[in-house]
């Protein structure tokens, strides 16, 4: 359990049971499925509690806050509310990387939204911004997953998307978003068992992400392709 304690809000909670039997493998798995799960909840409740503030008035880390707060939220209007934030950012700091690549995030998804595909124009954006930001920040786990999120789903390039996913859990390990790619890009490049496997744990760390809804639409693809067709109307 994670608690704020000026307010005694509670930030995020699970439990989590397992084998008492070797305690250090256990301690190792459990903080593993915490780091994968709270960073986004504490991004989201760093958002929240500057929700009210006028953006522009605001120095640019918590104004990526509130952006992060809006993706947390996962609705076309939330990320609509992320790009009028990001885009103010940029103008004051035009090459800040986080806000860089957030920008080219909030384009790819505000498309993913709608039934017609990415213009052109906008999809050549989102990749030049993505670009740009790792060139100013190679060191980003969060702006490698972008790069290879943008590579898989507008490019359809799974092996460039699977770098990419590796790049990120080399600097760090624990972070869901670069297992998620990972899963996705195996599955969607017909490695179809070891994509499932990497989203099966994935989704068995935190049933209450909204981007679950992300892992079971591509777990129950993964499973048609398997011919497990139960499976894949379960998910």
């Amino acid at each position: 359990e994670l608690i704020e304690t000026q307010s005694a809000r509670q930030i995020w909670a699970e439990r989590y049971d397992r084998d008492m039997q070797d305690i250090i493998v256990m301690e190792d798995e459990l903080a593993h499925l915490i780091l994968m799960t709270v960073r986004w909840k504490l991004a989201a409740w760093d958002g929240q509690r500057i929700a009210e503030k006028t953006s522009s008035t605001l120095p640019i880390g918590d104004r990526l806050a509130q952006a992060a707060r809006h993706f947390y939220s996962a609705t076309p209007e939330s990320y609509e509310q992320a790009a009028v934030i990001l885009d103010s950012a940029l103008q004051d700091e035009p090459r800040h990387p986080m806000a860089l690549g957030m920008r080219a995030f909030a384009l790819f998804v505000a498309a993913s939204f709608r039934t017609e595909p990415l213009p052109v124009d906008q999809r050549k954006r989102a990749i030049d911004l993505a670009e740009l930001a790792l060139e100013h920040q190679q060191g980003s786990d969060f702006l490698h997953w972008i790069r290879g999120t943008l590579a898989l789903y507008l490019d359809c390039d799974h092996e460039f998307a699977l770098r990419q996913a590796n790049r990120a859990l080399e600097l760090n390990r624990d972070f869901a978003p670069a297992l998620r790619l990972t899963g996705e890009s195996l599955s969607y490049a017909g490695q179809i068992t070891r994509g499932i496997s990497v989203l099966e744990e994935l989704l068995a760390a935190d049933q209450h992400a909204p981007a679950n809804a992300i892992v079971l639409w591509v777990l129950a693809l993964a499973y048609f392709a398997a011919d497990d067709f139960q499976a894949a109307l379960d998910r």
